[in-house]
């Protein structure tokens, strides 16, 4: 009869071995799996930050200051520039200065939030607030 016990506690055992090792191989394999996924996230989240600091806007006041330069100060009504937007205001000005001001704001890393022209005979005026 001692026989018998110990082939139960051997084929037990052997069960419990075989288990052990089958949980181990499936630890391992989602650990893989994870460590890849982990990776390629890291990857992509280093290309974003990589691709944002290529892409921000450095100086862009610098450059709006310049770019405001063109239009004489009596046809500016109100220029608010701040930290990362800026609010734009011109009252008669005239079909080549709205087309010099408009195709140097088009070059700049700019996004228009609002931008209203209306005419008024040979004068226009333009409404703009762009955040970069």
């Amino acid at each position: 009869m001692s026989i018998n016990k110990n082939i139960i506690a051997l084929g037990v055992g052997s069960l419990f071995l075989i288990a052990s090792i089958a949980y181990s191989v499936a630890m391992k394999k989602s650990y893989e799996e994870n460590l890849k996924e982990t990776k390629t996230q890291i990857s992509a989240i280093k290309s974003v930050a990589a691709l944002q600091k290529l892409w921000s806007a450095k100086g862009e006041i610098r450059k709006l200051n310049s770019i405001l330069k063109v239009i004489p100060n009596s046809k500016k009504v109100g220029i608010n520039i701040k930290r990362s937007k800026a609010t734009l205001n011109f009252v008669n000005l005239t079909d080549r200065e709205l087309n010099k001001i408009l195709t140097k704001l088009a070059m700049q890393p700019l996004r228009f939030k609002k931008l209203k022209i209306s005419r008024n005979g040979e004068k226009y005026s333009m409404e703009c607030l762009c955040v970069w």
